[in-house]
């Protein structure tokens, strides 16, 4: 399915995985500050269609009839390995924890899915759909709302795949996705987008 569970991993196998030609956990490669080869951050957005834009990452559509699929792919030749996303619903108004956004405080009625496409063939990572703030934070700790001055306010979720023992390699010869489904309407949105971050396997700074 894509997914590489590190926990319990001989070290070979860590290698193998992430490619490491220093011979260094995964996490050890995002933090070093030392001189040898570190892989390749990459810092990108979920977005409907074949190029990323600032209309084709916005999630605001009406997915209510037919869900729209936005999607993380990896160039030709690419192979990524994704360890977090950070999800962001901006609206005008205040945010019930039982909403979705500026909404009165009403739950979605189908919700957000999100899972990983591996050679046309879908695994769903959401059985219980995303359908209000709450269920957000049910799946992650790093839930924070903003309220600046008069404008928008604002929720940001972190969610860090790697500190579940667990990393999505995403290989575009196998034509590899990491999707968030839209099954309502979510026009009302001022915006809603998902940036994903990771590494470039096999390719170092």
């Amino acid at each position: 399915m894509g997914v590489r569970v590190l926990e319990g991993a001989s070290k070979q196998e860590y290698y193998d995985i992430i490619g490491a030609e220093n011979k260094r956990p995964y996490e050890q490669i995002l933090k070093s500050s030392g001189t040898g080869p570190q892989l390749a951050p990459f810092y990108r957005s979920l977005f409907t269609g074949e190029a990323e834009t600032a209309v084709s990452r916005n999630q605001n559509v009406d997915g209510s009839v037919t869900p729209v699929r936005f999607c993380l792919k990896p160039n030709p030749g690419e192979v990524l390995v994704m360890s977090r996303l950070i999800f962001i619903i901006r609206d005008g108004g205040g945010m019930d924890s039982g909403g979705w956004g500026n909404n009165g405080g009403s739950p979605l009625a189908n919700g957000l899915r999100v899972g990983l496409s591996k050679g046309g063939v879908d695994t769903d990572f959401t059985p219980i759909p995303w359908k209000s703030h709450v269920d957000l934070g049910g799946v992650a700790y790093d839930l924070t709302y903003h309220n600046w001055g008069s404008g928008n306010t604002w929720l940001t979720m972190r969610l860090t795949i790697a500190k579940s023992g667990t990393l999505l390699r995403l290989d575009s010869a196998t034509d590899d996705c990491f999707w968030m489904d839209v099954q309502d309407d979510l026009t009302y949105l001022v915006e809603q987008r998902c940036m994903c971050q990771g590494v470039i396997e096999g390719v170092y700074l």
